[in-house]
């Protein structure tokens, strides 16, 4: 017997998509989508292709008997997990898998102030992520990452910001 719903939700997560934003991609409410999941409902053919479309996956591949995945399963709060360590550390609360995968994103990321890599390297580490994780997989993280970016670099404005308001008070303070 095929676990198809427990497929179904792997890949989803795979994706790093929620059941609401899978339910909104496909038509299939979120309530039967949570039911097909949990194997509590029956998967018609027109509800599987809805959903395989809006995976982008084809629907013979779920019936494939495969290895478990060796790479991790990338829950959105886990990618932001990561975005975040890419962009303002520590690091040491990835786990191995994670940090390689960090790693490899750093590479290809451009940063300021840095010289380009090499073009081989940064080739080197595209296709090294791509042993690792599907296409649509390394864009959904590299889009958390720059959101990070954004986010940290809105942060440091706002604090920056701040202080010269706090620096103005107080030398105007003493200047008076």
């Amino acid at each position: 017997m095929f676990a198809l719903g427990q497929k179904l939700q792997e890949l989803r997560r795979a994706r790093g998509m929620t059941q609401a934003e899978l339910a909104r991609r496909s038509g299939v409410p979120q309530s039967n989508l949570s039911n097909i999941e949990k194997e509590k409902h029956d998967l018609t053919v027109s509800t599987l292709l809805k959903l395989c479309a809006a995976l982008k996956t084809e629907p013979a591949g779920l019936f494939k008997e495969e290895p478990p995945s060796t790479h991790p399963v990338f829950t959105r709060a886990r990618v932001e997990r990561l975005a975040r360590a890419l962009v303002e550390g520590p690091r040491e609360k990835l786990s191995p898998a994670e940090a390689q995968i960090a790693g490899l994103l750093e590479t290809l990321l451009p940063k300021p102030r840095r010289r380009p890599l090499p073009t081989r390297k940064v080739q080197q580490a595209w296709v090294e992520l791509r042993e690792k994780l599907t296409g649509e997989e390394i864009n959904f993280l590299l889009e958390r990452v720059q959101d990070a970016q954004a986010r940290h670099e809105a942060r440091a404005a706002e604090d920056y910001q701040k202080l010269v308001t706090s620096l103005k008070r107080i030398l105007g303070r003493r200047g008076g």
